[in-house]
């Protein structure tokens, strides 16, 4: 699921967490330019603000954990669907879309 990557679709790798600021931040490092790389890697002070890499911030709380819940299950809600349009994996497709139904109903 998570370690088959979709081509079409590219964004940090998850999870994503709640940070010490409160604010969405990532373990993983994916930066879109040498000059940002360089940035966050000679700042620890950033990292150590926020408890990891910053990915967004200045959010409602209630739209925080809406994208956390939504990102987090991004992987396993593409596999659901390439598994339901394939008969012989339906039965599969169902049973981790209730599990992904599950995960994002919670509050």
């Amino acid at each position: 699921m998570a370690e088959e990557k979709h081509k079409i679709f590219t964004h940090t790798p998850t999870p994503w967490r709640v940070g010490k600021s409160r604010d969405i931040v990532s373990d993983a490092p994916e930066f879109s330019t040498t000059e940002e790389s360089s940035r966050f890697k000679d700042d620890p002070h950033s990292l150590k603000y926020y408890g990891g890499y910053l990915i967004a911030e200045s959010m409602r709380i209630r739209n925080r954990d809406h994208v956390l819940r939504a990102v987090n299950n991004f992987d396993d809600m593409v596999k659901v669907l390439e598994l339901v349009i394939n008969p012989a994996s339906l039965d599969e497709g169902i049973m981790l879309a209730r599990k992904i139904l599950s995960q994002l109903r919670k509050e």
